[in-house]
């Protein structure tokens, strides 16, 4: 079994809002230390999360992308 962690803020439109600021990396970090090791994160917000070591970070625009990750289809483009 793959813990997975959902980071950011939902739009009504279905986008996923970007944080501006170090919050998506300290809670990808705070993931790992309790036993998660999977993260999906706004898209932005992925090159920064993906730099902790033994995290599977996936970034995603959209909730149909989250969507299509968790259920193994293939991610539209946002």
């Amino acid at each position: 079994m793959v813990l997975l962690v959902l980071l950011g803020e939902l739009c009504t439109d279905g986008s996923l809002r970007t944080d501006h600021g170090p919050a998506v990396r300290s809670s990808v970090n705070a993931a790992f230390r309790n036993g998660y090791f999977m993260a999906v994160v706004p898209d932005e917000n992925s090159q920064d999360a993906w730099q902790r070591i033994g995290v599977a970070v996936h970034g995603a625009r959209h909730l149909r992308q989250v969507v299509a990750l968790l259920s193994g289809e293939p991610v539209p483009h946002a």
